[in-house]
């Protein structure tokens, strides 16, 4: 007899997923023995499944039904968008694979400048996984421009043209200045601009340029010694720059003998501060602590007059007593007294502590104008 037409073991078909799959016999009837062949399997194909019968009543049988396990489906897991700053670096997206059995490739594999770019990532087909794809958008956005500079920068006029300072944090652009630069004195506003790039965003920055005065400078001496002779005498002065005159106060011209304390200045100007400077004039006679001079046929020398330091006595005949040298300013007080020695030839006289201008020496009968520089 033959088994039962319910005795049926039909083709049947899985999705792989790592587990073992097989196939049955069903309408089997009691006592009957199976054997199985080629069945029973974990990855994907097509295999032909034997099923072998015994049973006492119906003899022998064999059946074959075809074991399908078809390919998973392979899933690419990945932001669609994905976003970085422009560093220098290749950007590259990121994505994963759902099984190991092949590796992800990346078309192209990145870029380095910014950019809205697409990138298709691949699995190829595998021995249990369909193969997939997926494009992902790269979005490499321009990077911060930075300028860096001092926001207050000062130079001192000196007739050249000054500029601010500043760099920028990359060289895919030049810096540009607006103004360019100012060479008088005064506060300005330079703006510094980097213009938008491959891979830098525009920037611009408002720096202070602090242009200020320069030192006026007065050159004068000190004391400015003259000898009477009739004539109109003024000091001489020079200023380091044209943009004003010197003003003298009083003003000039003297012609009498005499100590005469003038005050020169320069106003302030558009590139210099003002100055001032006092200086001496002084004029004097010319017989005066020049020429020798006799004294009851003592024949004396004064110098140097005008005196800065050592005033000299110089006597031709040493005195033979002693005698009183005594010395007044200007207005009549007595500020020294020293007497000669008998048989000294020349009497110093220490002139270091006094202030510049006309001192009175007197000795015997006699009266000295001394100048003291």
């Amino acid at each position: 007899n033959s088994f039962p037409a319910s005795v049926l073991m039909e083709n049947k078909s899985f999705i792989y997923d790592g587990n073992l799959h097989s196939l049955m016999v069903t309408g089997l009837p009691e006592s009957t023995q199976v054997t199985y062949e080629n069945n029973g399997h974990i990855n994907a194909g097509s295999y032909l499944v034997t099923a072998k019968l015994k049973h006492p009543n119906y003899g022998y049988a064999e059946l074959t039904a075809t074991l399908t396990i078809n390919k998973a489906k392979a899933i690419i897991s990945a932001e669609d968008i994905q976003t970085f700053t422009y560093d220098g670096s290749v950007k590259n997206v990121k994505a994963t694979l759902n099984h190991n059995e092949t590796d992800l490739i990346y078309t192209p594999k990145g870029y380095i400048n910014a950019g809205v770019h697409i990138i298709t990532v691949t699995a190829p087909e595998s021995k249990n996984y369909t193969e997939v794809s997926k494009q992902i958008t790269l979005k490499i956005e321009k990077a911060e421009a930075i300028i860096s500079a001092e926001d207050i920068q000062t130079f001192t006029y000196d007739g050249s043209v000054k500029n601010v300072k500043a760099t920028l944090n990359h060289n895919e652009t030049d810096l540009i200045y607006t103004p360019k630069g100012y060479t008088n004195a005064g506060v300005h506003i330079i703006t510094v601009t980097a213009p938008e790039s491959k891979n830098y965003a525009e920037v611009s920055k408002q720096i202070t340029l602090k242009i200020e005065k320069a030192e006026a400078i007065i050159s004068a001496e000190d004391i400015q010694t003259f000898t009477y002779d009739g004539s109109v005498k003024n000091v001489k002065a020079t200023l380091n720059h044209n943009e004003t005159d010197l003003i003298y106060s009083p003003q000039q011209g003297y012609i009498e003998e005499g100590i005469y304390n003038i005050t020169i200045m320069a106003d302030e100007s558009p590139n210099y501060l003002s100055s001032s400077k006092n200086v001496k004039l002084i004029i004097t006679n010319n017989s005066l602590g020049v020429d020798d001079l006799t004294v009851e046929n003592e024949e004396i020398k004064i110098a140097p007059n005008p005196v800065s330091t050592t005033l000299k006595m110089i006597f031709s005949k040493s005195p033979v007593k002693k005698e009183a040298i005594k010395i007044y300013d200007l207005m009549g007080r007595l500020i020294l007294e020293t007497h000669t020695v008998s048989g000294e030839k020349i009497k110093e006289i220490d002139f270091t502590g006094y202030y510049s201008g006309v001192y009175i020496l007197k000795y015997k009968n006699k009266v000295f104008k001394i100048i003291r520089e």
